[in-house]
């Protein structure tokens, strides 16, 4: 933040700016979850790290409850994102369905990434409930 600062006071580039912008939003945004759990014991979620843990917590206890609907999820995910990709392959896209269309590939890529993740991280103990699940008992 301070070499930001200094670069700010003589003749700041586009880039430094942009930097510092972003800079401010993540700090706003870890005071805001911050100021939260102080107040309340709990964090809103809204920050990105924090809202990846949210939901890794959530797929985790998923795939420990129901690894049957984890298995679905992770499809359905993967269906999304070959659906999105598909969608901006085509040729007469208007711009701002091409930004939304290119915002929803990227959250459904991040949410594969994520599956994907957990199940390469949850062991082989894991790993065999699972083979039964999809290929029946042996």
């Amino acid at each position: 933040m301070a070499v930001l600062d200094k670069k700010l006071d003589s003749h700041p580039s586009e880039k430094d700016i942009a930097s510092m912008v972003e800079l401010r939003i993540r700090n706003n945004m870890c005071f805001k979850e911050l100021k939260s759990f102080s107040n309340r014991g709990k964090f809103l979620c809204e920050h990105p790290l924090l809202r990846q843990f949210s939901q890794r917590n959530s797929l985790t206890d998923l795939l420990r409850r129901n690894p049957a609907q984890f298995l679905e999820e992770y499809k359905l995910t993967s269906n999304n994102v070959a659906r999105y990709k598909s969608f901006l392959q085509r040729a007469e896209i208007d711009p701002k369905q091409h930004e939304a269309w290119s915002t929803q590939l990227k959250k459904h890529q991040e949410m594969l990434e994520l599956f994907t993740d957990i199940l390469t991280h949850n062991g082989n103990n894991q790993s065999v409930q699972l083979g039964e699940i999809t290929n029946g008992p042996s």
